[in-house]
């Protein structure tokens, strides 16, 4: 047991990190299935702990020295699908035509980073960005208000006797958004990499 918390190669499978982001995948599919059954603190709780997983695994692969490659590549993916699974919530208590081009434009810019990073950002150079992070959070955010006001609102209402309500509308193109303006940030960064050295 011990030795799951000691520093670990980069080649490594079984980490703490990797089991923190591993649980954060199958909350995913929990959340999927809380919209799906119309379980509204299922999928709340299972947002929110994947959300956590996303916040706790970096910073504990800091801590013991376990960053691995499985790692970097578990960590955007769960992000990605985080974000796939929450727009397919949106899409599904929503109009979706109305919201299909916002949707559209953050799957593109989602797509163009990840291809970024895998073939223009060398492997040991794929450090993980401020940007991404706080791109990841506005999602997260804007989605949650939009998911609150429309599973929660009589909660919202019985508590504060505001009727919350924070349109797609609204949130899909600030998500679309902070996907371009993180994609810009992203290129920017892989062209300041690969410049020549001096």
């Amino acid at each position: 047991m011990k030795s799951l918390f000691s520093p670990k190669p980069y080649e490594s499978i079984i980490t703490i990190p990797n089991i923190i982001t591993s649980a954060g995948l199958a909350l995913i599919g929990i959340y999927v299935y809380g919209f799906l059954v119309s379980s509204r603190w299922i999928l709340m709780t299972s947002v929110f702990l994947s959300g956590c997983s996303d916040l706790l695994d970096g910073e504990t692969a800091r801590r013991l020295q376990q960053k691995t490659r499985l790692g970097e590549f578990l960590d955007p993916l769960r992000d990605r699908l985080l974000l796939l699974a929450v727009l397919a919530n949106i899409f599904y208590i929503t109009d979706f035509r109305l919201l299909i081009l916002w949707g559209g434009f953050i799957v593109g810019f989602e797509v163009l980073m990840v291809l970024n990073n895998l073939f223009l950002i060398a492997p040991r150079n794929r450090k993980v960005h401020i940007v991404g992070k706080l791109r990841q959070a506005a999602h997260l955010l804007l989605a949650g208000f939009v998911i609150l006001s429309f599973y929660f609102r009589d909660i919202i209402f019985g508590i504060t006797n505001i009727n919350f309500n924070f349109p797609p509308t609204l949130a899909l193109p600030l998500m679309a958004f902070c996907s371009c303006v993180a994609f810009i940030c992203y290129i920017w960064r892989a062209a300041g990499i690969e410049k020549p050295q001096e």
